[in-house]
């Protein structure tokens, strides 16, 4: 399982080892176009639906 939390069990939101984190690489999974890489700095995908 994954660790998120500090060694006092407090949870924490951070994007490289939190729950953001958790969260954004599954999104990246699920849809790898769609989401940009945050440690590259890509800039979102251009989406024609605008």
């Amino acid at each position: 399982a994954p660790r998120c939390a500090t060694k006092l069990g407090i949870r924490t939101p951070g994007l490289m080892s939190g729950l953001a984190g958790i969260a954004l690489q599954l999104v990246r999974l699920a849809d790898p176009d769609a989401v940009p890489s945050v440690l590259s700095l890509d800039p979102p995908a251009a989406s024609g639906a605008r």
